[in-house]
């Protein structure tokens, strides 16, 4: 539904307690038509993105909300691009041309990572945590790409949209 495929699901409703747990994976298609489906900003674009969610909230199972689950969830995405990238990012796509792991692309006169809209990745990583309204990352979020990569730890307050963060890059 919505760009959104559950594989290998276990999906409970517990109506004594009138709480829900879902357990499963879950396969999107690609975020930049997935996203505004479920009301986010077509922040990226990907060719495969997945996650393994163990998430619990209060209510039936079509009550879901990230501001009100608990659980964890652990996300993957490759072959992407972030488009929507402040006009200071043209440095990482100039250092993205002495990425030497992409030297044979630049030898077959392919730029699509370093001239295409946003920054480009490899992959993306996220071990993430949902409790009581916070998003944490348990471990470092990791960002691969041509230009080097990044570490984003931390906190964001769902219901106020706080964050409190540190990034590393690595260029």
């Amino acid at each position: 539904m919505n760009g959104v495929h559950i594989r290998q699901n276990a999906l409970v409703w517990d109506l004594s307690n009138d709480q829900s747990a879902f357990s499963g994976r879950i396969v999107l298609d690609d975020l930049i038509e997935t996203l505004p489906k479920w009301d986010y900003a077509a922040s990226m674009t990907t060719d495969t993105a997945e996650a393994q969610a163990d998430l619990a909230w209060a209510g039936s199972p079509l009550n879901i909300n990230l501001r009100s689950a608990n659980g964890d969830l652990k996300f993957s995405a490759a072959d992407g691009r972030f488009v929507e990238v402040e006009s200071g990012t043209s440095g990482l796509r100039i250092l993205g041309l002495l990425n030497f792991t992409k030297i044979a692309k630049r030898i077959n006169f392919d730029f699509s990572d370093v001239v295409g809209e946003g920054l480009g990745f490899e992959k993306i990583e996220a071990n993430i945590r949902l409790q009581d309204g916070e998003l944490t990352f348990p471990e470092r979020m990791l960002v691969d790409t041509s230009s080097g990569n990044f570490q984003v730890g931390g906190r964001v307050d769902l219901r106020t949209g706080e964050l409190d963060n540190e990034m590393i890059v690595t260029l």
